[in-house]
């Protein structure tokens, strides 16, 4: 299947907004291109308070993480190496402005 057409069926499944459908083939495409990987984390590296470039990065569209009190948080993207975990967050279509908080 080419890539177009794997994109194009992964959209119209319709399981996902679009926002989850950006992360997907962002995190797809950082994974088989690691030149847009490197691209993608030297930007980041410019805004960042610790060294990015030089490490190995795993990239991983909608990861779980279980928390006690609201149950599982979902991060639209993450980006691990060895020591470091990025979670990126993907605002397509978000409304702007503060939101009310689950916590006090």
């Amino acid at each position: 299947m080419r890539s177009s057409q794997f994109f194009n069926a992964f959209h119209g499944a319709g399981l996902w907004g679009m926002e989850d459908y950006l992360t997907a083939c962002l995190a797809a495409l950082m994974t088989c291109e690691p030149q847009l990987k490197d691209a993608f984390v030297a930007w980041l590296d410019e805004h960042a308070s610790h060294r990015l470039r030089g490490r190995r990065w795993d990239v991983i569209g909608q990861r779980s993480y279980p928390t006690d009190r609201f149950g599982a948080a979902i991060i639209d993207m993450v980006l691990e190496s060895d020591d470091l975990i990025l979670w990126c967050e993907h605002k397509v279509d978000a409304p702007e402005g503060k939101r009310t908080a689950k916590t006090d």
